[in-house]
């Protein structure tokens, strides 16, 4: 009698029991994800995607995205119904070519998966509340692990960030407006009670405005190296020692879900988060309308 051996998978012929059925198709699937595995990571450079997500979507890749917020700026502060996906897609295009990080090939094909996406806004809203970056990932068997709940969980990330980042790029522009109105009192130097007024105004603003950049900065810090870098470093050592797709599967799983909970996206946490987006809005409130006080007559 013979046996048939294909792959390390043994089939006796004569031997139907149920044990050696169920022995057989164990081997076969422990076979198949272990080269399916192999196809995500070697063909479908699946660790190079993620690689690229974290780059731009988690804010990763700081030189483009604070350039991306200078030159998308002053289009962005516009009502939604002025945008112009053309323009937003030029500038985006332009900025990363002008912080390309890797070799023309790899920047290339970062570039064929990156998008933006104007999500829908509502009445008042401008293009900072509705602008998201996206990462498409066509129908290949990249979709196994990066599905669409998963792109969409990745959205979230990138909103939290995003927002993040948008409220120190506001305190930082409100910074400058402060410090030419403060050199234009001392340059006058009068002692008028209304621009000594001004002047005590503008010296609390200061402090207040010094207050919330250290905060802002300090939630950055915290988000970007300790919660998604430390992920990231998880993530990478359990991928490359993954053998099999539910190793690497699981791999990704527990890299977003440290994320999500880290950064207090997670479902549980949704009572947390909600003070820190409500002092995010304070913040804005104040870029908004700070450094910019009404000289009084």
């Amino acid at each position: 009698r013979k046996s048939l051996k294909t792959r390390n998978i043994v089939f006796d012929p004569l031997d139907q029991t149920e044990a050696s059925l169920s022995r057989v198709v164990s081997q076969a699937s422990s076979t198949a994800s272990t080269r399916l595995r192999d196809v995500l990571v070697d063909k479908y450079h699946f660790i190079e995607h993620c690689s690229n997500i974290k780059k731009f979507l988690l804010l990763g890749q700081g030189d483009f995205i604070q350039g991306l917020m200078e030159t998308l700026g002053p289009e962005l502060d516009k009502p939604v119904g002025s945008l112009l996906r053309s323009t937003l897609i030029r500038i985006f295009e332009t900025e990363f070519w002008n912080s390309s990080w890797g070799d023309e090939k790899r920047n290339q094909t970062a570039l064929e998966h990156l998008d933006i996406r104007l999500l829908e806004g509502t009445a008042g809203d401008c293009g900072w509340d509705v602008f998201s970056l996206d990462y498409r990932i066509s129908q290949t068997p990249l979709g196994i692990i990066l599905s669409k709940k998963v792109m969409q969980t990745y959205l979230r990330i990138f909103n939290f960030l995003w927002r993040l980042r948008h409220v120190e790029h506001s305190l930082n522009r409100v910074w400058h407006r402060q410090r030419t109105h403060a050199k234009r009192l001392r340059a006058q130097a009068t002692s008028r009670p209304a621009d000594r007024e001004l002047s005590a105004y503008l010296v609390q603003s200061c402090l207040l405005h010094r207050e919330m950049l250290h905060f802002v900065q300090s939630l950055q810090y915290y988000a970007m190296f300790d919660v998604v870098d430390g992920a990231w470093r998880q993530f990478t050592a359990r991928a490359h020692a993954a053998t099999d797709l539910p190793g690497l599967s699981s791999a990704h799983a527990a890299y977003l879900e440290r994320a999500t909970s880290g950064l207090l996206l997670a479902e549980e946490a949704r009572a947390a988060v909600g003070p820190v987006w409500k002092v995010m809005d304070l913040m804005q409130q104040f870029a908004a309308g700070g450094g910019q006080p009404h000289t009084a007559g």
